[in-house]
């Protein structure tokens, strides 16, 4: 087939070589579908998206037995006069409550917060000098992480015939759970465990001349396990271990107490009441009335957290099939995650069918609308892939950039179409019109689409806000990249799509598009033969917009 070599030098290389080259463009397409199916399947599903680390950490410091006053002037202002003098501080709060005290401090937006975490322990550790003793060990720097968070929070009950609950539920419960792959660790909210109470009687101590510190002394002493080196004999190596742990009531009950103040020998039951049994319950755990339990699941860094809490509550219905125990499960991010995702799909897919049968309803051309409405899906394709590239995932904010995106990635494939079956209308052959007409409009799509682009740039780059950046960026990528990839398809696919698949009758324009065109036509003329009369209504319209624009609340 003889091409006019005038017309061939000025087709545009995309269109010409998706035209000419049809097995090439194939193979890429193909490629293309690929990768997109391999990213999507591997991307990362998550409901917040990451980068957006909180900007401020808690120092947190428990005392028991103390004032409100005492914890704010002991523990609080001293941490603060430390924290002063952190680089890049922007606020800091000191606060004391029961029972705890300690600061929050905030850091400038842009901080480097794993450097900043690193030098808020560093003043932690320079002020336990100052700090009351019993404390010191107790410093805590808090910062909140996503992954620290429960991706799973449940209700768990326990039968009451079972005596020892906590062996069973890490036997039956938490061991099975915590061996799933990537399940980072789980913790159990409400138990009743026993512990040896000691009830000291201060009016017999007071009578036998000792004080509460021996008598601590004096149960540490009798309670440990010590390492005391090995012994070598005939070629083997003993290893010898001193353990003097208690083994029942009786022997702590039997610890003699030692006092510098008196001779005599006390024994502990002298002064003191020992008991096995559970402390008071500070908070109690129900489900519908019932004693109940409380029990999170923690996730790893990185996991896929749908995949993740779907095999954990598949784990959780085999372990209620296998013994006594029932899950109530309260909060599953990988349902919320599903449930967010899923509704954006489906805006997503409501919102390309709509397009697709407005496109139909102007062009009256079923196969004409297919081919433009087949660019949706590559264009999402490709946008994924570059984001599964970039190591970014899909959350709601980039799924938001997508459906910002579906309505637009039509646009160049419309043009490129309706060109390509301007020419087939005029009698140009498939091979003739396909090249012509995307090649005839391809810089017009590609100045318009880099316009469009451009407008994300300086909100993305140029803004001043931390977090404007981060959520215009989380939003605005995805959609370049869609605008892009669309007009990659609209020059490429298209016009191979347009060649193979476009039919060979080409329908008229129905009366309602006529008269559409002939009344913008008459308009256009209108307006050129009265350019002074247009200027004035122009200059109105923008009269009539400066009231609302000075009246509007800005927030």
């Amino acid at each position: 087939m003889k091409q006019d070599p005038d017309q061939t030098s000025r087709s545009s290389l995309l269109p010409r070589l998706s035209v000419t080259r049809p097995v090439t463009v194939t193979m890429c397409l193909i490629g293309l579908l690929v990768i997109g199916i391999v990213a999507y399947n591997r991307i990362s599903i998550q409901a917040r998206a990451p980068g957006n680390d909180p900007d401020w950490f808690w120092v947190d410091v428990p005392q028991e037995n103390a004032t409100v006053q005492e914890r704010y002037n002991d523990i609080a202002l001293p941490l603060e006069q430390h924290m002063k003098t952190l680089k890049d501080l922007r606020n800091i709060w000191a606060f004391a409550g029961n029972p705890w005290a300690g600061v929050e401090v905030e850091f400038r937006p842009g901080t480097d917060m794993d450097l900043a975490y690193n030098r808020v322990s560093d003043r932690s550790e320079r002020a336990k000098l100052e700090l009351p003793e019993e404390v010191r060990d107790k410093i805590k720097v808090w910062k909140w992480n996503p992954d620290q968070a429960e991706v799973l929070w449940t209700g768990l009950s326990v039968p009451d015939h079972i005596q020892n609950k906590e062996k069973y539920i890490q036997a039956h419960v938490m061991d099975p759970i915590e061996r799933i792959d990537g399940v980072a660790k789980t913790e159990i909210y409400g138990i009743e465990r026993k512990e040896v109470i000691i009830w000291v009687d201060q009016e017999k101590l007071r009578a036998h001349g000792i004080e509460t510190f021996e008598l601590v002394e004096s149960l540490r002493r009798d309670n440990f396990a010590l390492a005391g080196g090995y012994v070598q004999e005939g070629g083997k190596r003993y290893y010898v271990r001193s353990l003097a742990h208690y083994q029942s009531l009786d022997e702590i009950q039997n610890v003699p107490i030692r006092s510098k103040k008196s001779e005599k020998e006390i024994r502990l039951k002298d002064v003191a009441q020992i008991i096995h049994d559970s402390l008071p319950r500070e908070r109690v755990w129900r489900v519908d009335g019932q004693k109940n339990l409380g029990f999170d699941v923690y996730k790893t860094s990185g996991v896929n957290i749908v995949d993740l809490c779907e095999r954990v509550v598949a784990k959780m219905e085999e372990i209620e099939a296998s013994t006594d125990v029932e899950f109530r499960i309260f909060y599953s991010e990988g349902k919320m995650i599903s449930d967010s995702m899923g509704n954006l799909r489906n805006t997503g897919l409501w919102g390309g069918l709509f397009a697709a049968l407005i496109l139909l309803f102007f062009l009256r051309a079923f196969r004409m609308t297919a081919l433009i409405t087949l660019s949706i899906p590559l264009c999402v394709m490709i946008t994924v892939t570059v984001l599964y590239f970039m190591g970014w995932t899909l959350n709601l904010l980039t799924m938001m950039g997508l459906m910002v995106g579906v309505g637009m990635v039509v646009d160049n494939a419309i043009v490129i179409v309706e060109n390509i079956y301007r020419y087939r209308a005029k009698g140009e052959k498939p091979h003739e019109a396909s090249i012509k007409g995307a090649s005839e409009v391809g810089l017009a799509i590609t100045m318009a689409t880099l316009t469009t682009v451009v407008v994300f740039l300086p909100m993305i780059l140029m803004n001043d806000s931390f977090y404007m950046k981060y959520l215009l960026s989380k939003i605005g990528m995805p959609v370049v990249f869609a605008l892009v990839g669309s007009l990659f398809v609209a020059l490429l696919f298209i016009p191979l799509a347009a060649k193979r698949f476009g039919g060979s009758v080409v329908k008229a324009d129905p009366k309602s598009i006529r008269w559409s065109r002939d009344g913008y036509r008459r308009a256009l003329s209108w307006v050129m033969n009265h350019r002074r009369d247009t200027f004035l209504v122009v200059a109105l319209l923008f009269a009539t917009i400066w009231y609302p624009v000075e009246k509007v609340k800005f927030t």
